[in-house]
């Protein structure tokens, strides 16, 4: 079952929503634009977690509130957080009117149990790229409720953070 944004605020599922009005949706709340990233190295992904190592992360200023991004591959953290109970995930959507503008989120599943910072990859598809303001909703985050409550919640190295690079 997805939950109404409504029922999602009243929940507390979502902290730092900075306008009501504006982000609570019919399905979902909407993340805004905290920081933009891009990469200063390479990472590596294993099966275990045993050899991870997360790439140099490189923030990209803002100018006057304002940033233009290129075609290209982004990291967005969104000033939204969330607290899950072990009975409810969400998942990260791109709003339409960024799409339509030639942009695409991707963000994978967020766990039952899981507290913290949320974040996505941007991909600017556009050839004329994009100008985003700081604040700006880019993305819909939608929860479902779980059929039962699970017995492991998300315990992975983002738990609690205030930011995730």
């Amino acid at each position: 079952m997805i939950l109404t944004g409504s029922r999602i605020i009243k929940l507390k599922l979502v902290q730092n929503v900075a306008n009501y009005e504006l982000q609570v949706q019919p399905c979902g709340i909407d993340f805004s634009l905290k920081r933009v990233c891009n990469w200063d190295s390479s990472g590596v992904i294993d099966f275990d977690n045993s050899s991870r190592r997360l790439p140099r992360y490189n923030n990209l200023d803002f100018e006057n509130e304002i940033i233009f991004l290129k075609k290209g591959g982004y990291l967005v953290e969104f000033n939204e957080s969330v607290v899950l109970p072990k009975n409810i995930a969400s998942a990260i959507h791109t709003r339409s009117s960024l799409f339509r503008s030639g942009v695409t989120l991707h963000g994978g599943v967020i766990d039952p149990g899981y507290v913290g910072a949320v974040g996505a990859l941007m991909q600017v598809w556009n050839e004329n790229g994009i100008t985003l303001t700081r604040n700006a909703r880019l993305a819909q985050c939608v929860f479902t409720k779980l059929e039962r409550m699970t017995d492991l919640g998300y315990s992975g190295v983002y738990q609690n953070a205030d930011s995730l690079f």
